[in-house]
C-alpha cells in the first residue's frame, strides 16, 4: 500500500490552520522578515509570489504599497484562504491562482519587478528548481536582473 501523500493534499488538509493575520509561527519572526527586508521598498511594484500559501507574506507586500501581486500555490484550499483574506482586507490588486510552479504558464503579467518564493524550493527536485528559476528569470523586468 502506497503511504505517500502529496504536498497539495497536506496543505489542502491544513489550510485553515495556516491562516493568520499576525505572527504566530517561528518563521514569522525569523525567515519571513528577512524576505520582506530583501524585497526593499515595493511601492509601485508588481510582485510575483510563488508558493504563496494562504497569502500571509502577500498581504504584507500589498499593505506596503505594491501595485499588484500575483500569488501561485499548488493547494486550492490555501488559495481559497488567500483570496478570502485579501477580499476581507480590500486588497483588490492581489490575485491568486492554483498552480504548480514547475508547469504553470498563465501568469497575470508578462513581467514582474520582483519574485519571492518562501519555503517553496524544499519541495522541489534540483531539475524542478532549475525549471522554476528559468521561468522566473524570464518574468523579471530588466531593472531587477
Amino acid at each position: 500500500m502506497d503511504q505517500s501523500i502529496s504536498t497539495e493534499a497536506i496543505y489542502n488538509a491544513q489550510a485553515v490552520n495556516w491562516l493568520r493575520s499576525e505572527k504566530i509561527m517561528l518563521s514569522d519572526y525569523t525567515a519571513r522578515p528577512c524576505v520582506l527586508q530583501e524585497l526593499g521598498d515595493v511601492a509601485g511594484q508588481h510582485i510575483l509570489d510563488i508558493g504563496c500559501g494562504e497569502g500571509y507574506i502577500s498581504r504584507m507586500i500589498m499593505e506596503s504599497g505594491a501595485s499588484s501581486l500575483f500569488g501561485l500555490d499548488v493547494s486550492a484550499e490555501m488559495i481559497c484562504q488567500a483570496k478570502s483574506m485579501a477580499a476581507e482586507l480590500g486588497l483588490h490588486k492581489a490575485n491568486y491562482e492554483v498552480g504548480d510552479a514547475v508547469n504553470f504558464n498563465q501568469y497575470s503579467r508578462t513581467q514582474f519587478d520582483q519574485v519571492i518564493a518562501v519555503f517553496l524550493f524544499n519541495y522541489l527536485t534540483v531539475e524542478e528548481m532549475i525549471q522554476v528559476m528559468t521561468k522566473v528569470r524570464s518574468l523579471l523586468t530588466s531593472g531587477y536582473l
